[in-house]
């Protein structure tokens, strides 16, 4: 009885653990996403690189009409550890969207550069240790689920078929 107890135990416990480790949602998580109601031409996304990954990431930025949720734009952003960077949101992230939308929803995903490079389109290796805002308020950390991941990566493919870098991202020396 006591064996069965103990094994009963051990399998809860590394159930859990294993769920937590496939999903953890922190603050400099892989996914985060934002509505934006009234935007402003002023308004931009704050990134930063928290070091958590210990290399460069990919920022890529996903913004969606927030009455379909039809993606309306994408571009990505070098980032490197423990920088900053401001992505103007009307005029940078929406400079192809015409007319411009007032209320957006944005999603942020994170990634490891491939060869230097970066692609809202084709992320490779995600990754943590990306902490955004609007203004004061932070992003939300949310779960990313392989639909979503594959939706970003098509829809924004549709939109842009080569690699767009977000006008306020300085290219990368190679």
């Amino acid at each position: 009885m006591v064996q069965r107890m103990l094994l009963t135990l051990v399998l809860v416990l590394s159930w859990s653990t294993l769920a937590a480790a496939q999903n953890p949602v922190t603050a400099d998580s892989t996914f985060q996403v934002r509505a934006v109601t009234s935007l402003q031409k002023k308004d931009a996304i704050v990134l930063s690189n928290t070091g958590a990954s210990g290399s460069d990431l990919c920022a890529s930025a996903y913004a969606f009409d927030s009455e379909n949720g039809e993606i309306l734009d994408c571009c990505s952003c070098r980032l490197p550890r423990n920088a900053l960077r401001s992505i103007p949101i009307a005029a940078d992230l929406l400079e192809n969207n015409k007319p411009r939308s007032k209320s957006v929803v944005l999603a942020l995903l994170a990634s490891l550069p491939v060869a230097g490079t970066c692609s809202a389109s084709a992320p490779e290796t995600l990754s943590i240790g990306m902490a955004a805002w609007k203004g004061e308020a932070p992003f939300t950390p949310a779960t990313l689920s392989a639909m979503e991941l594959a939706t970003l990566e098509t829809e924004c493919g549709l939109v842009h078929p080569t690699a767009r870098t977000c006008g306020a991202c300085p290219t990368p020396p190679m």
